[in-house]
């Protein structure tokens, strides 16, 4: 199931690389392309948070909902045991916050039905809903926590569709 997950992330990659390339004229590479495309591949992969403390020093509340909402169960669980290689110092205390939710999408996915279908029907609405409110954009720590741990409560009292009672 995790190779499979993969491959369809690497065709996604490839796809989007491509129709990227195709609308800037072929070879010509412009650094706006290839910004886009590496802030897509990262999105799909759950790096965003990473990705842009890196470039720009600063990630909004919502982007550190990715990898919650793509990461796979790997990865989360890697990110939830603290083994993932620190970052930069001003995302020390989200890094934290989303390894402690990291765990609590794990224990909600086994209670929901599935990893995949958590992050299908909560967590990618979520991340979107969170990245289109401006007063989201403007979360703190303790209120985007609260934001995960709501719908994950409230997840948490349904199963996913089509996996029985």
């Amino acid at each position: 199931m995790a190779r499979s997950e993969e491959r369809r992330r690497r065709g996604w990659r490839v796809r989007l690389v491509e129709a990227v390339r195709a609308r800037l004229g072929g070879r010509r590479w412009h650094r706006e392309g290839q910004v886009v495309v590496a802030d897509a591949a990262a999105l799909l992969r759950g790096g965003l948070a990473e990705r842009w403390e890196d470039e720009l020093g600063y990630a909004p509340a919502w982007v550190w909902t990715n990898r919650l909402a793509h990461g796979t169960e790997a990865e989360l669980r890697t990110e939830s045991e603290g083994t993932r290689p620190p970052g930069g110092a001003s995302g020390e205390r989200w890094r934290r916050a989303r390894a402690f939710l990291a765990g609590e999408v794990l224990e909600s996915a086994a209670r929901y039905g599935s990893l995949a279908a958590l992050q299908r029907d909560v967590l990618v609405p979520l991340e979107l809903e969170l990245s289109g409110s401006a007063q989201a954009s403007g979360y703190g720590l303790a209120e985007w926590v609260n934001s995960i741990d709501s719908a994950l409560r409230e997840a948490s009292q349904h199963r996913a569709p089509g996996r029985g009672q």
